[in-house]
């Protein structure tokens, strides 16, 4: 029973330094862009999907096209008449953000039907509370803006810190 412990203890200890891979747990909605489909959460990562066998095709972050430090990025696109798609992230930090981006229809330019390439930042917003930015699960778009609804709801980010 002390061995079991002292484990736990040192693991805990361990974790400190060994990063550990976050899993690709796209399992909240889904997307359509062009001719394929993605599998999406919370995370700036998805998950291109095989509409006929439901297999993983090819893994996406979006960083890579933003070229920004996000932590999130919400599930829930919005999308044009044009068939562009619209999307809200957030990046943590002393001076966290709340990160704007579109994704031009890939009919409209793109080098194959269904890719991420064209997503470009429009802009950012200062969350009111840096260090607790407010949570959000989705947002709203109209013509001309996009509405985001910044919830009481608060991310302690210095106790996910130093939990």
């Amino acid at each position: 029973m002390a061995q079991d412990y002292i484990r736990e203890i040192w693991q805990k200890f361990a974790s400190y330094f060994e990063p550990q891979k976050p899993p690709d747990n796209c399992s909240v909605a889904f997307a359509s862009l062009g001719d394929a489909v993605y599998a999406l959460t919370e995370s700036p990562k998805m998950i291109r999907v095989d509409i006929d066998t439901l297999d993983n095709i090819e893994k996406v972050d979006i960083r890579d096209h933003l070229k920004v430090s996000l932590h999130t990025y919400s599930a829930h696109f919005q999308s044009d008449a044009d068939g562009n798609l619209y999307n809200i992230g957030s990046m943590f930090g002393a001076s966290s953000k709340y990160v704007f981006a579109k994704t031009t229809n890939p009919s409209k330019g793109g080098a194959n039907g269904h890719s991420f390439e064209n997503t470009e930042l429009i802009g950012m917003v200062s969350a009111t509370d840096s260090w607790a930015p407010g949570y959000y699960h989705s947002f709203g778009i109209t013509e001309n803006y996009f509405v985001l609804f910044e919830s009481p709801e608060r991310l302690n980010l210095k106790k996910l810190m130093f939990k």
